[in-house]
Parts: structure tokens; sequence; C-alpha cells
């Protein structure tokens, strides 16, 4: 087992995200862990792209590790539904914590509850 991890910082860094990007298309995984936040920055959405780009289809999958905004207490549909274009973009499986009623109300919906949570 192999593995890198870059913050959504270093992302911002022109070389680094370029040395990213390289790690992540030959990968056979991609987990992306956000918290306290309803999009994903600029500059992760530029290091998923530039790193599909230089790559050719091969099996792999993006998984999204998603707390839920503190504020809100509520995950966010937008970086479920930004990561879920990525992945489809890629051909990549896409796998979401949550429960399945959750990921889908967050797909069509918007903003959801976490597990236990009525308001």
């Amino acid at each position: 087992l192999i593995y890198s991890w870059w913050n959504f910082d270093g992302l911002s860094i022109t070389s680094l995200r370029k040395l990213a990007a390289m790690e992540a298309a030959a990968a056979n995984m991609i987990v992306i862990a956000a918290h306290d936040r309803e999009e994903l920055p600029e500059e992760v959405m530029n290091w998923l792209n530039q790193c599909l780009a230089m790559t050719e289809f091969h099996p792999r999958a993006l998984v999204a590790l998603l707390d839920l905004d503190t504020a809100k207490k509520k995950v966010s549909q937008v970086i479920i539904s930004q990561l879920k274009k990525v992945a489809e973009w890629g051909r990549m499986d896409f796998f979401a914590n949550g429960t399945e009623g959750e990921l889908e109300a967050a797909l069509t919906g918007g903003m959801v509850l976490p597990p236990g949570n009525s308001s």
C-alpha cells in the first residue's frame, strides 16, 4: 500500500498541485476528506480536473469522507454533487459516507440532516 496526502492549502501552490495531480492520476483510490464547508475550494477542483486530464482511464474510486457543516448541522449537497460529477467525468466509482437516503437527498434536494437529527 502506497499513499500520500495533501491538504487543501497545499493545492493552492501550482507546483504542489501538479505533483499531487500526478500522484492522484496514478492512484486506484482518491479520498477527499472535508468538514465545515459548503463547497470544495477552487484549488481542489482545479487539482481534480488536472488529475483527470493527465491520465488514461483505469478502474478507480473516488471516496468522499464528509463531516457535517457544524453551523448548519447538515451535510453539504454541493460537495457531494461536485465530487459525483468528477467521478462521472473520470468514470470512477463514487462512495460517500452517510446513508443512501441522505446521499440521494443531497444529490436531489439540497442540504440534509445527519442521522439521528430532526432539526
